[in-house]
């Protein structure tokens, strides 16, 4: 569908009174380039909107941009780069290249702290738009098959990573550099997504670890599902007796390794201290059914079920070549996070990334194959699935919740009053408990 001029300066206009609404008349076009500009716009306002009073670890980054020194040399700048690529960094810096940049340019060189979520936004904007459109390229949106089945996963998909975890700087961007140069380079064949994914690393130093799964995969061009299902199987049974020890010293043979072996893993004390401050939580604060759903990690159950389901009784009727090339990295990055399940960031982080393709992969394949052609269809699959979704109701519940509170209420309406007057900030969630 060819978009008029006249039509796009509109479009812009429209983004300026109510980005929400400009994002869904970009969708309706249906043309992939401009629903791609359309999510690439509404992810910069969205991060130009986002205010430290209703973020997490993105307050924490605002703050450091705030107490930056303005008076720090490009050549102090540059030898705590040098130290950071030597994973020796010195105290009081960033770990990463990507945060000690930003820190430098928008805290010393342009004291402007209030640009941290724009720039950001534009880095994780590209890598996100382009990851959505390519993934979705592949679902047929005009079957019209398991409509109720497709709405659930296709809501869960875009929920489990929005443009509002780029809140964490790091991570939420490097997640979809990750899938942006896996799905690129599935399609093209192109070198140059090989060196970008170089980036992931570079923005979250944790990636030289979480990458490994994926890159087996894309490097072994080994497309087979079963292979990869027995290790899955294996992690699943072997999560509990990895030895933990041998692991952690081994990533703390570097300064920075071992920072983040002590930042990461939970040890037994550590462990009962938090499960002890949780519980005394819940006692005094009543917290909501799906915020203990999620802390109790009884999704990652789900999504085990969901993949052993899939592969018994989906895998055999209609999965081709992006299906079973989703599988596989779904399933590697899934039996990695199992055995290094002891360390709960990598083991969360893993799995989030193996997620994103597993929940890809089932909407793919419930928009292009009719549940009903399958024999005794209501017990093999249709009720399977619906407990699937009962079960992970909870889940929905708790990212619809989080990304209330990460959502500036200026998504919905004048995102240019925060602009020119940025002590206005407020959350979605924030007004909505303004009013109860």
């Amino acid at each position: 569908m060819s978009i008029a001029k006249h039509n796009r300066i509109y479009h812009l206009l429209l983004f300026l009174i109510s980005p929400i609404l400009a994002l869904v008349y970009g969708i309706k076009t249906k043309n992939p380039k401009y629903i791609r500009w359309s999510l690439f716009v509404f992810v910069v306002i969205y991060g130009s909107t986002m205010h430290p009073s209703h973020l997490g670890d993105g307050a924490a980054h605002f703050d450091e941009l705030v107490r930056q020194s303005l008076s720090k040399s490009f050549s102090t700048f540059w030898g705590e780069m040098i130290s950071l690529l030597m994973l020796s960094p010195k105290p009081s810096t960033a770990t990463e290249p990507y945060i000690h940049i930003l820190r430098y340019v928008l805290g010393t060189l342009l004291d402007a702290p209030r640009l941290l979520f724009v720039v950001v936004s534009i880095i994780f904007g590209y890598f996100y738009s382009g990851s959505i459109v390519k993934l979705f390229s592949y679902v047929n949106w005009n079957s019209n098959y398991n409509k109720y089945y497709f709405l659930f996963f296709l809501v869960l998909t875009l929920l489990i990573q929005t443009p509002g975890d780029m809140q964490s700087v790091r991570q939420g961007t490097a997640i979809w550099v990750l899938v942006y140069c896996l799905i690129s380079y599935h399609q093209s064949r192109k070198i140059k997504y090989l060196f970008l994914l170089l980036l992931a690393p570079f923005i979250h130093l944790s990636y030289f670890i979480l990458s490994i799964p994926f890159l087996v995969v894309l490097f072994s061009n080994y497309r087979n599902p079963k292979v990869y299902f027995i290790i899955f199987m294996v992690s699943v049974l072997a999560a509990n007796i990895v030895n933990k020890t041998a692991v952690n010293d081994l990533a703390s043979q570097s300064e920075v390794g071992a920072g983040k072996v002590q930042g990461y893993t939970i040890d037994e004390d550590r462990a009962d201290e938090y499960e002890g401050d949780r519980e005394e939580k819940r006692t005094k604060n009543n917290i909501r059914f799906y915020r203990i759903y999620e802390s109790d990690g009884i999704h990652y159950i789900a999504f085990t079920g969901l993949i052993i389901f899939m592969f018994l009784f989906l895998r055999n009727r209609g999965f081709g070549e992006i299906e079973n090339t989703l599988f596989s990295y779904g399933l590697a990055g899934a039996s990695f996070a199992n055995f290094l399940s002891f360390n709960f960031a990598v083991y969360n982080r893993v799995w989030l990334i193996a997620g994103v393709f597993i929940l890809s992969l089932l909407l793919i394949f419930l928009s292009k194959q009719d549940l009903r052609n399958i024999s005794l269809s209501f017990l093999k699959v249709r009720l399977p699935l619906f407990l699937f979704c009962l079960v992970l109701t909870p889940y929905i519940l708790f990212l619809l919740s989080a990304n209330l509170q990460f959502t500036s209420v200026y998504m919905l309406f004048l995102p240019v009053i925060i602009w020119i007057d940025f002590d206005m900030g407020i959350s979605i969630r924030g007004l909505i408990g303004f009013f109860m």
